[in-house]
């Protein structure tokens, strides 16, 4: 995992996040104004980090943090 800018990822994928707010309410954090939604993200301490590994697994997530533990 790897963290990105925040804006970055939620911009380019506004498009998908307001349709999954809109259809299902999956994503409620989405306001109209993407501006807004970044901005209360940070205020809550909000990361995004994309997800990339060897096997396969692939995506993004928002989360205030995380942790890796060696196996």
């Amino acid at each position: 995992m790897t963290e990105h800018p925040l804006g970055e990822l939620i911009g380019s994928h506004a498009e998908r996040l307001r349709e999954g707010a809109r259809a299902s309410g999956w994503a409620p954090f989405m306001k109209p104004d993407l501006a807004e939604t970044i901005r209360d993200l940070e205020t809550n301490g909000i990361h995004a980090f994309a997800i990339d590994s060897a096997i396969g697994l692939r995506g993004w997530v928002l989360a205030r943090s995380f942790v890796t533990r060696a196996a």
